[in-house]
């Protein structure tokens, strides 16, 4: 069985801030790149986008009722 990397969310959460920021990509692409690029299992890759997808809501959000 492949040993794969079991990434951090904090650094998953940055590494899609910088392609959000870059603009380079379609971010549903991101798991696929966390699973190509980090060797990251799809099944977790799927759970971070996922989840930084949540909270970057939530922030931006939060950051237009202030």
């Amino acid at each position: 069985m492949a040993e794969y990397y079991e990434m951090p969310q904090e650094e998953a959460n940055h590494i899609f801030d910088v392609m959000r920021e870059s603009g380079s990509m379609n971010m549903m692409m991101g798991a696929l790149l966390l699973n190509q690029h980090y060797n990251v299992s799809k099944f977790h890759a799927k759970q971070l986008l996922a989840t930084w997808m949540k909270t970057y809501k939530e922030v931006s959000h939060d950051d237009e009722t202030n």
